[in-house]
């Protein structure tokens, strides 16, 4: 958050981008906008009356599917995260769905920046 007197605690930019993944919770899954990504997290944005049923501290899956890339290979991406915030929204602010990565696949993080490249440049 900003403004007066808050900080703003993450150590990496967000990358603002337009993509929908699914979120994906014990037998559920739900498909959610991507608000932004951190290298840490993301922070998604159900649609108006679309709250899934997670709680803080749930573990979840994201899953990526942003087509193929530039040389036609498919390029999805499957992450495990933490729910780590639940927002309901109101007046002026929209809800949203922050999750940690929880992921100990070396391979992530350069998969990860690959998705986001293609997502920026669409």
């Amino acid at each position: 958050m900003s403004g007066p007197g808050r900080h703003d605690r993450r150590s990496a930019p967000r990358e603002p981008v337009v993509a929908r993944v699914t979120l994906r919770h014990s037998d559920a899954a739900s498909e959610l906008d991507v608000d932004d990504v951190l290298a840490g997290g993301i922070r998604l944005r159900p649609a108006l009356r679309q709250m899934p049923v997670v709680r803080v501290g749930d573990a979840v899956t994201v899953y990526f599917d942003v087509g193929p890339d530039a040389y036609g290979d498919p390029l999805d991406l499957e992450v495990d995260a933490e729910v780590v915030r639940v927002d309901l929204g109101g007046p002026n602010r929209p809800a949203g769905i922050a999750l940690m990565w929880t992921s100990k696949d070396p391979a992530v993080p350069q998969r990860l920046a690959l998705v986001l490249e293609h997502l920026r440049d669409r």
